[in-house]
Parts: structure tokens; C-alpha cells; sequence
């Protein structure tokens, strides 16, 4: 790709949460390629639990990357006006660019995603340096909260960001188009699509050696599963009802479950309320290597979301994994999701669990609809190797004329 440079450097600002997954997955994937092209330096808001961090680093082996961290602890629970977190990070990121000379911040491009108080920082710090601001946002900042006034101070504060930022990076068309007609109408260009996207050759290369699962059962010929973290938003009570009238037509099938998160003591109660014990098996958390592996193992790959305002935006990463990987796909019809597995994916409407043990029977018990699915599905995860996603970023960064 012939790529002309003017800036040399990306500096990305990044909390990777307290667990392993969609934002580590992209941000290296991204990383992985602009580093071709770009000194990257990553200076990190480190997680509490260190194989999140284990996590990244192993993600990251390989490519030339200059890791930083910064000196704090973060507060999640105070959620995204926490100031003093905000205060910390500026602190911190203003003391990063300050021991650098001048030629060097000069050739620097800042590129930075939630929570808002990273974003603020940002902003904050590329005004004062003159340094361009690149800003990802997958959805409203403020889609999480109730409190009217506190939405609207978050309304504000995003309204702040996107407007004084040279780009701002989506992953979904839905929201893209939102943003260039809504916010940033004035001006359009600034939004830069650059869609959830995978390494094949990686992705092949993970799948080699499937990992063994114990399925505590003597007995299970065919093996379903759902990926992700154990939040609200995945609609895990409606999988496990759908299971238990899928055991009712078919004994031999197990049910996998690979993630951590709040909601998992509820759901392992749940399990034993439905009389599920030895079918369902709760896997924790795993590295992303580990996960690919387990995902070789399954007949069908269930990706089932409730229907708020932040997965109407959000197109989750593991949805195209798992179309690469040849899995047939069962998800919830939701916009996103459809944009990304388009007819390679039986979709079914929320929370209803009845149409979920339908559409699973249905493909353990139809081989030419599982190879259709799988041969439709590998085609559109092709489209969506990172190679390809990431070519308007890399003409935005290069062609640009950055005013700040």
C-alpha cells in the first residue's frame, strides 16, 4: 500500500477494562497494522487484574510497539466524570510528552478511546501541544445512564470531544451515519469507518491445535457456545432457556460458555434452577489464543444481545471471528450484527428463547444449511481482514490537513 506520512509517530492512550476481550482484540489488531507504517507508542491506564495486561502484551509480541504505563490506579466505579481519575491521566500524559523534545511531539499524532475521561484528556493535551487528536467512539457516551441531568452533562462533554478532534473513529455503519448527520454534520469528514476487523492469517494460524475441553460428560457429539463477557447487555437467560428445550428434543448436546463478568454467579444459579447441571459449563475467562481454540470445537456459535441503545451500535468483534472460523452463527436481529454476517446467520428476535431452540435444532439437524452458512459467513469475514478495514484510516492520517 503506498502510503505517504506526515506525522511519524501515534501515541494511543488506552484503558483495556478489566477483561479480555473486544477493545484489546481491535486496539492491537489496529496497532498491528498502523505499526507498519508508524512509530507506536501505547501508553496504557493499567487494569487491576494482570491477566488483562498479560493478555495484551502476549497480543502485542512481535510488533514494534514502545509500551508505557501510567503511574494510577483507576476507580471504574465512578464511571465517566470521574475527575480525579482525569486529572491523574492529564497529569500523566502531559509529564510523557513534556520529557520529549519538541521535533519529536511535533511528528506525534494522539489517538484515544473511553472511558471520557481519557478522551477529555486528549483533547486537552492536543490543543495545548498542538498535537492532531484522534478519537474512538463505538456508540453515546452517555447511552448507559438514566439520570437525565447526568445524560445531558455527558451529552455536552461528547458534544466537546467530537467537535474538537481532528478524526473520530467508529465501528459500525449505523453509527457512522449517525454521527455525519447529527453532531458532526458540519462537517462529515472527520468520521472515519474503520469496522471491527480480524488477521486471518493469525486466526488460521491459533487453529492448528484445537484446545481439549472437559465437558464433565461422557457423552457430547455436538458442542454450541457463546463468547463474551458475562454483562447485562448478553442475553445469557434467554440462551440457557433455548437449551433447555433444545435437551428436551436432543440429550447429546453441551452448551460452553467462555467469558467472566458481574453476571455469572447468576447465571451458574440459573443453571441448576433449569435442571442444566453437567450440560452447561461456564469455561471463565481466557486468553484470546485460548478462546480461538475452543471455538474450533463448536457445531454452532450463539451470539444473543439484549436490545439497548449501545448494541443497536456496537458490532461485537466476535461475531466475525466466529464467521471465519466457519462456525454457523445464531444471533439476535440486531442491526449491527446483521451488518457484519448479512445472510450468513440465522437471526432471531429478542429474548425469545423459543425461536433460539428452533433455529439450533434446525442446524444440528441440517448439514447443507451449516455448509451454506459457513461458506456465505467465510466470504464476508474475508472483506473484513484488518489489511482492508484499516485503508480510510491510513489515508485520513496521511492525506489530511490537520488544523488544531
Amino acid at each position: 500500500m503506498n502510503v505517504k506520512i506526515l506525522q511519524s509517530r501515534i501515541i494511543f492512550i488506552f484503558y483495556p477494562w478489566e477483561t479480555i476481550g473486544g477493545a484489546i482484540i481491535r486496539t492491537t489488531n489496529l496497532i498491528k497494522v498502523l505499526s507498519r507504517y508508524y512509530e507506536i507508542n501505547l501508553l496504557i491506564l493499567p487494569p487491576r487484574k494482570m491477566s488483562v495486561l498479560y493478555s495484551l502484551n502476549k497480543s502485542l509480541q512481535g510488533v514494534n510497539v514502545k509500551v508505557y504505563f501510567m503511574p494510577m490506579k483507576v476507580k471504574p466505579l465512578l464511571g465517566e466524570l470521574d475527575f480525579t481519575t482525569f486529572i491523574k491521566a492529564l497529569s500523566s500524559i502531559i509529564k510523557f510528552l513534556l520529557q520529549e523534545p519538541r521535533s519529536l511531539k511535533q511528528r506525534s499524532i494522539l489517538y484515544s478511546r473511553p472511558p471520557l475521561y481519557l478522551l477529555l484528556a486528549s483533547i486537552f493535551i492536543g490543543k495545548l501541544f498542538s498535537i492532531p487528536i484522534v478519537v474512538e467512539i463505538h456508540h453515546h457516551i452517555y447511552n448507559d445512564y438514566k439520570n437525565s441531568l447526568f445524560r445531558l452533562a455527558l451529552k455536552i462533554l461528547e458534544w466537546l470531544v467530537l467537535s474538537l478532534s481532528t478524526l473520530v473513529v467508529v465501528n459500525s455503519e449505523i453509527f457512522y451515519k449517525e454521527l455525519r448527520n447529527s453532531i458532526l454534520k458540519s462537517r462529515p469528514e472527520k468520521v472515519i469507518l474503520v469496522k471491527n476487523c480480524i488477521n486471518i492469517k493469525e486466526l488460521i494460524s491459533l487453529t492448528n491445535v484445537e484446545e481439549r475441553i472437559d465437558l464433565k460428560r461422557k457423552k457430547c457429539n455436538d458442542i454450541i457456545g457463546f463468547v463474551g463477557s458475562l454483562k447485562i447487555e448478553e442475553d445469557i437467560i434467554t440462551l440457557l432457556k433455548a437449551f433447555k428445550l433444545v435437551l428436551q428434543n436432543k440429550s447429546d448436546v453441551c452448551l460452553i460458555i467462555v467469558g467472566e463478568g458481574p453476571m455469572r454467579h447468576y447465571y451458574e444459579k440459573l443453571v441448576k434452577v433449569l435442571g442444566l447441571e453437567g450440560y452447561v459449563i461456564f469455561l471463565g475467562e481466557r486468553s484470546h489464543e485460548e478462546t480461538i481454540k475452543i471455538m474450533r470445537n463448536l457445531k454452532i456459535f450463539i451470539a444473543l444481545r439484549k436490545k439497548y441503545q449501545r448494541t443497536e451500535f456496537a458490532a461485537p468483534l466476535k461475531v466475525i471471528e466466529a464467521l471465519a472460523l466457519e462456525i454457523p452463527l445464531i444471533s439476535t436481529d440486531l442491526p449491527p450484527i446483521r451488518e457484519v454476517a448479512k445472510d450468513a446467520a440465522i437471526f432471531v428476535p429478542p429474548s425469545d428463547y423459543k425461536a433460539v431452540a428452533t433455529a439450533i435444532l434446525s442446524l444440528l439437524s441440517n448439514p447443507a444449511l451449516s455448509l451454506e452458512l459457513k461458506e456465505r459467513g467465510k466470504q464476508y469475514a474475508i472483506e473484513l481482514d484488518c489489511e482492508k478495514v484499516i485503508i480510510p484510516l491510513l489515508q485520513a492520517l496521511s492525506y489530511n490537513k490537520y488544523e488544531n
